[in-house]
């Protein structure tokens, strides 16, 4: 069995990263504590990590063996490089696609993932305070949609900043290495 440990080594980075930036939007933003958005920031990424892997794998697994996408992926993955003037069937595009389609999906599934596990209890919803104590003729309905929409406004300021920032990472170990 072979392990891509280039790919694992960059996907630990990248999770730690990720989580250092995202921690500190969301704990700047939202006006809670370090902690808070250190849980929200680790719980929101591994389930976005572990869902981006499931679907990363399924989709690979229904790829036809042949098909250019596949050994460019395997290519990728392995050795940090695409494979120069296999085929020309223009990956480019397709690559691009698919960088903003992971960009907006594992935005939403931040997002989604973040009000499920506060609904369920599982994470605090630390600022409700703030926003009761403002707000005492509004319904709890609102209330809870109000600190929705600034969560989500943070979790989307985090994930901008932390993706931008992976994108120059990844572009210096392109042109470096």
């Amino acid at each position: 069995m072979i392990l891509p440990l280039r790919a694992i080594a960059c996907q630990i980075l990248f999770i730690f990263l990720t989580i250092a930036i995202e921690s500190t939007v969301i704990h700047r933003q939202l006006k809670i504590t370090k902690r808070t958005s250190t849980y929200y920031a680790v719980s929101i990424n591994l389930i976005c990590v572990v869902i981006g892997w499931v679907i990363f794998f399924y989709i690979f697994q229904n790829l036809n063996p042949a098909n250019l996408f596949k050994v460019q992926t395997i290519s990728f993955i392995f050795t940090g490089r695409l494979i120069v003037d296999f085929g020309r069937d223009g990956i480019e595009p397709i690559l691009v696609l698919s960088l903003v389609s992971v960009f907006f999906v594992s935005l939403f599934v931040k997002c989604q993932s973040l009000y499920i596990l506060q609904r369920f209890k599982l994470l605090p919803v630390e600022n409700l305070s703030l926003y009761e104590d403002v707000e005492h003729t509004r319904s709890e309905r609102l209330i809870r949609y109000r600190v929705k929409a600034d969560q989500n406004h943070a979790i989307t300021i985090g994930h901008a900043i932390s993706h931008a920032i992976i994108l120059l990472i990844l572009v210096f170990m392109v042109f470096l290495f």
